[in-house]
């Protein structure tokens, strides 16, 4: 009696195992859409920036909510990311606060799903430090693969 209630838990263990796939598989897919990403509020976007990292291969750290002055995601532990997805488009002095947080690392990823004001690419120029600036299109190119690259003279 007591083995056909093993073979019955593992047997449940198994098709949850499988369930658990195929929506993770979904998930991949939905991530190569904007819409997916448009529809996200501010949480879930983290929470599925930091699956996009991982799939990349980044050993990724997700930040305490509040109080993370500005970081969401730590990378690696040498690469901070501040993630925003609103409806407006992030604009300089948001970019100054990220850059104001960063402390003592030298490369950043800023993720604002609905893109930039024109001011901020000339920021990220002068900045003494590598900031990367990612709208939606990079996140989905970050979801099919494609990693950060780094000007590594500036290190």
């Amino acid at each position: 009696m007591k083995f056909k209630w093993l073979e019955k838990i593992n047997r449940i263990k198994e098709q949850e195992k499988r369930r658990k796939k195929r929506i993770e598989k979904k998930l991949e897919e939905l991530r190569k859409k904007k819409e997916f990403w448009f529809g996200l509020d501010g949480l879930p976007t983290e929470r599925e920036l930091n699956k996009v990292f991982e799939k990349l291969g980044y050993k990724t750290k997700l930040t305490p909510i509040g109080g993370d002055e500005g970081i969401d995601h730590i990378l690696d532990e040498e690469i901070v990311v501040q993630t925003k997805n609103q409806k407006r488009k992030t604009s300089r002095p948001d970019l100054q606060k990220f850059r104001g947080s960063m402390k003592d690392y030298k490369k950043g990823i800023f993720v604002s799903i609905n893109g930039f004001t024109h001011t901020c690419e000339k920021f990220v120029q002068t900045s003494d430090r590598q900031i990367l600036l990612y709208d939606v299109n990079d996140v989905i190119g970050m979801s099919e693969g494609r990693k950060p690259e780094w000007n590594e003279n500036e290190e």
